[in-house]
């Protein structure tokens, strides 16, 4: 689970990058198990 974070506190550039790409990872994958694009496109 996500840490709360210090309303205050900065992310460096390289942990938005890991989020953002944990996050279409995650969205790829669903649209593969729901069959809306194929896993052969990739």
């Amino acid at each position: 689970m996500a840490e709360k974070l210090d309303q205050n506190q900065m992310l460096s550039f390289e942990e938005l990058l890991w989020a953002n790409i944990y996050q279409t990872d995650a969205l790829v994958q669903l649209l593969i198990e729901k069959d809306i694009i194929t896993d052969l496109l990739w």
